[in-house]
């Protein structure tokens, strides 16, 4: 499942690259940040939101001042946690509570379309879809002073698939570098259990989270690249 990631990434850039004749210039870049992250369902369980963090490289070809396509290979953890459980022994007492997480280490792909206004301080908005292959999967039971772990990376389903929008400003620091701050939601489309019993395929579970990046960006000119 990674290596088919690989190749629909390399398949990404290669038709990102492809569009360079048509565009204005290139700017690449890296953000990270914390992440609040949660699950939605359609049955009882009651998830809370969880603080995890986030990353990606960034690639981005501009057609005009205002417009261009955006894309890169990102890193997310996502997951929920459940506040208050009670673990019984086989007789079904209760002998400790605590809180269960979980976890979900994804790499993503995105690819969204980005507007930008203005000349130097330049806020910008986006919006596209994204792909998400899954790494590892794991719950984590915290009761006491004890943390136990377990992998459920069997139970989980191997792609994500979303839409995403955010929001941010870049805040020039040289001639072709900003500092850039950003906004982000995602929200999962598809189930992210498999359907692993008769009637399992009722219940639904998605992924949702909302990121807050920082990070940079480098501009490379096509004018100015030309001229020399």
């Amino acid at each position: 499942m990674l290596y088919s990631f690989i190749r629909l990434f390399t398949v990404a850039v290669i038709a990102v690259c492809s569009i360079h004749s048509y565009s204005k210039d290139m700017e690449i870049g890296f953000m990270a940040g914390p992440t609040v992250t949660k699950h939605f369902t359609n049955f009882g369980i009651k998830y809370n939101p969880d603080v995890r963090y986030a990353a990606e490289f960034m690639f981005q070809y501009r057609f005009t001042n205002i417009i261009g396509l955006r894309t890169g290979l990102g890193y997310e953890n996502k997951g929920a946690r459940i506040n208050y459980v009670s673990l019984v022994d086989q007789s079904g007492n209760d002998i400790s509570n605590g809180k269960v997480q979980f976890h979900q280490h994804y790499l993503t792909l995105p690819v969204l379309a980005e507007f930008t206004f203005g000349k130097k301080v330049q806020p910008f908005v986006n919006a596209g879809i994204y792909l998400g292959v899954l790494l590892n999967s794991k719950t984590v039971f915290r009761y006491g002073d004890n943390k136990t772990s377990d992998n459920i990376t069997n139970d989980k389903q191997r792609i994500d698939v979303g839409v995403m929008a955010s929001a941010g400003i870049k805040v020039p620091v040289k001639k072709s570098c900003s500092f850039v701050f950003e906004v982000r939601n995602n929200i999962g489309l598809l189930n992210v259990y498999k359907n692993n019993f008769p009637g399992s395929e009722r219940y639904k579970t998605r992924n949702y989270s909302t990121s807050f990046n920082v990070g940079f960006s480098y501009r490379f000119s096509k004018n100015e690249a030309d001229s020399k």
